[in-house]
């Protein structure tokens, strides 16, 4: 076999519900590798305490696959020769090319009865209309056992040779982090990278697969070290290409041109013939951009977008400005949104409600807390705990942060496997997404339970949580 996309068994889930695509609802049975009905059983990894199994995609260890197959020396020595079927009797599983669901003779389905086998085996007669599939219609036969839409995640790619080299220290990674926080979109994993394209390329097609937005800082400038752009072209295989309405807005806010020369979007017009080298490379851009203008602001620089990549200046000035927007803009509803993401968001971040923050400031050592902590943590599982130890203080030892959840049973990406989860069992968000008033009080269960195993180290208590 030579595949055209060398994908693993997750990057194929990813994608199926990421488009929303149909596939064999047996996958929701907990199959994983679909062979015949005398070899295929129902992923052992994937059963659950009774005799259901999770859905094909919630399976964590990839190289399970093929755990639900019987292998052919396997099934040799557990059926007799004279007990198998002659040979004239078809014995595999037809795909159907058109539709991806598989279906099953009438004799197979005897066959089945017969053995008894019909705890392993599901019918899989298709009832799909290949005429809705082909004209991009998911049927409502299988609508009800799609995915549904998760929250959203981000991953912010720092990019430049000062930061390794501790030429200078770095403020947008805390810019990002608080903005994003204060508008419930949840900041998932950060990297600092050098301004080397392919080490660019890589960390963006490593991201995108494990997040939905990507953020990029740094490395747009006319220079030659400059290759931020360039490098996103290349990640997601698009061409570079002159875009007009960068040019035009470069010669406005970076020469004396006229209003009249600034509207010119054709080379015809001379457009490019007025720009400078360096002005010329940021007016290439890859062929799918967009300048999104996230502010009523007409003086304001737009914020480049491409695919779900969002590409932002590494100065802290500029940065700190255009993350405030977009954080705004990534937290809104997806119908106020001009123009929307490629991935779905129910419940929108604007729509869940903030947590309230503490910090207690204790005067005992930190390893002198950690059974009491402990036993708080593990008894309010809906709250998250910081502790962090103060250094070069007499009498301020340790800090204690505590922040209630919002989602049941993680932040962002175990918190969509719930949910997918509860929706495809016929529930709603109930018990998943808490109220602010169950934050509230599973916030002040906790703190309370803080109190009492700590009476004697308290020194303060606080809303917020700034560690200085």
């Amino acid at each position: 076999v030579n595949p055209i996309l060398n994908w693993n068994y997750g990057q194929v889930w990813h994608f199926l519900r990421t488009f929303e695509l149909p596939y064999c609802k047996l996958y929701d049975d907990g199959y994983t590798s679909l062979g015949t009905v005398k070899d295929t059983m129902p992923c052992p990894a994937l059963k659950k305490d009774n005799d259901e199994y999770w859905p094909a995609y919630m399976l964590r260890d990839w190289d399970q696959e093929r755990a639900g197959r019987i292998s052919k020396k396997k099934k040799k020595q557990q059926q007799p020769k004279e007990d198998s079927e002659p040979k004239n009797i078809e014995q595999t599983v037809t795909m159907s090319q058109t539709s991806s669901t598989v279906s099953l003779t009438n004799e197979q389905e005897a066959k089945t009865a017969k053995d008894g086998s019909s705890a392993h085996t599901r019918t899989m007669s298709s009832e799909l209309d290949t005429d809705e599939l082909s004209s991009g219609v998911v049927p409502a036969s299988l609508s009800e056992n799609l995915p549904s839409p998760r929250p959203i995640s981000v991953a912010l790619i720092v990019i430049g040779d000062e930061l390794l080299k501790g030429m200078t220290p770095d403020s947008n990674i805390i810019s990002a982090a608080r903005a994003l926080r204060a508008n419930n979109v949840a900041l998932a994993r950060v990297s600092i990278i050098s301004d080397d394209s392919q080490e660019i390329v890589e960390e963006i097609q490593r991201v995108t697969k494990e997040v939905d937005v990507v953020i990029t800082s740094g490395g747009v400038g006319p220079t030659h070290d400059d290759v931020t752009i360039k490098s996103v072209a290349e990640a997601l295989g698009l061409d570079m290409e002159i875009h007009y309405e960068m040019a035009s807005l470069l010669l406005k806010k970076m020469s004396n041109n006229t209003e009249e020369t600034v509207q010119s979007t054709t080379e015809d017009d001379g457009l490019l013939r007025r720009m400078s080298v360096g002005q010329l490379k940021m007016a290439t851009l890859p062929s799918k951009s967009e300048l999104k203008y996230l502010t009523d602001n007409p003086d304001e620089w737009p914020v480049l977008k491409c695919d779900n990549i969002f590409i932002l200046p590494g100065v802290p000035t500029f940065f700190d400005q255009k993350i405030q927007v977009l954080s705004k803009f990534l937290g809104e509803p997806e119908e106020e949104k001009q123009a929307g993401l490629d991935v779905d968001i129910s419940p929108s971040p604007s729509q869940l409600a903030k947590s309230d923050t503490y910090r207690i400031v204790l005067s005992s050592e930190e390893d002198s807390i950690v059974a009491a902590l402990n036993e708080t943590v593990a008894a309010h599982p809906h709250v998250t705990f910081g502790s962090y130890p103060i250094v070069d203080n007499p009498e301020h030892k340790t800090i204690i942060t505590l922040e209630g959840r919002f989602y049941n049973g993680g932040y962002t990406r175990s918190s969509s496997r719930l949910l997918d989860q509860a929706r495809i069992n016929g529930g709603d968000d109930a018990g998943i997404i808490f109220t602010k008033q169950e934050m509230d009080e599973h916030l002040a269960n906790a703190l309370e339970g803080l109190k009492s195993r700590l009476p004697e180290s308290i020194l303060s208590i606080d809303q917020g949580d700034d560690l200085n």
